[in-house]
């Protein structure tokens, strides 16, 4: 009888003290909290990412083009790849040196048209539109080629995004179609420039789509107020584009008072845009 006693007072202050023990243990860490609207920019990614695969495709009919001299098809094939590329660029904060090497304009580089690390879209457009000359925009688009192969590798990896920098993205984007690219700066040989404003502001609405649902949580109001203006802004040009066609109208001929239009429209998207990162707690403290 002893020996029960003595196994079951054992056995007894063994049990207390593993309780004791998991009373005391210091409970597991919490996980990480998800980043801000981690859910809608994976999202807007996975759109985009999607969209790069059309963007190789396009760029690498348009070496097949210069490869075969023949520059009509060229022109159309680099009008026909710079729309993916213009709704890919508003993330393009995930890839500067990239965007640089893909889209970077004569007017940004010291050395202009002349300086080595004038490449990408632009170079080709200025050999294959202003002098026709298919040999010089050979090694430019196989460039491209690799540079946007590159580009969906890093987007497919994925591409590690911030809520606030992305939608600052947007804002800024809105504001250059309103005051630079309404000038036809980005497209002064391809007089393409339409085809750069509708399918940038396509672009802004792939990644801010996935984010109306949280501002319509929050306010209602400016929700429809974001949507109609970009349907606004899109309706603008809506007519400039037949059915089907990623070329407009020639941006050489869209008289004064439409591109005001459209700067007007641009610049109210961005307005409402600024107003949605306030709102959603992403505008950073900007004015």
């Amino acid at each position: 009888m002893r020996s029960l006693e003595t196994t079951l007072a054992t056995a007894l202050t063994v049990l207390l003290s593993a309780c004791s023990a998991t009373k005391e243990a210091a409970p597991p860490p919490a996980p990480a909290a998800a980043a801000p609207f981690a859910y809608a920019l994976s999202l807007g990614l996975a759109d985009l990412t999607d969209r790069s695969q059309d963007l190789v495709l396009g760029v690498e009919r348009l070496l097949t083009a210069l490869e075969n001299r023949d520059i009509d098809a060229a022109r159309t094939a680099y009008i026909n790849a710079r729309a993916p590329y213009e709704e890919i660029e508003v993330l393009r904060a995930a890839f500067p040196d990239l965007h640089l090497a893909i889209d970077g304009q004569a007017a940004d580089l010291p050395g202009g048209e002349l300086d080595p690390a004038f490449r990408g879209f632009h170079a080709v457009e200025l050999h294959i539109f202003a002098r026709a000359d298919h040999r010089a925009a050979l090694p430019l688009a196989e460039q491209l080629y690799g540079d946007v192969q590159e580009l969906r590798r890093r987007l497919i990896n994925p591409v590690e995004l911030d809520a606030a920098a992305t939608f600052a993205t947007l804002i800024e984007r809105t504001g250059e179609l309103a005051w630079s690219t309404v000038s036809s700066r980005e497209e002064q040989w391809s007089d393409a420039t339409l085809t750069v404003i509708r399918y940038s502001l396509i672009g802004v609405h792939d990644v801010y789509r996935h984010f109306a649902g949280p501002l319509a949580d929050r306010d209602t109001v400016l929700a429809e107020q974001v949507d109609r203006a970009y349907r606004k802004a899109l309706e603008v040009i809506a007519k400039d584009f037949p059915v089907g066609e990623v070329y407009g109208t020639p941006y050489s001929i869209v008289d004064r008072a439409k591109r005001r239009r459209i700067a007007d429209a641009c610049v109210s998207l961005r307005s409402r845009l600024i107003d949605a990162s306030r709102v959603l707690g992403l505008d950073g403290g900007r004015s």
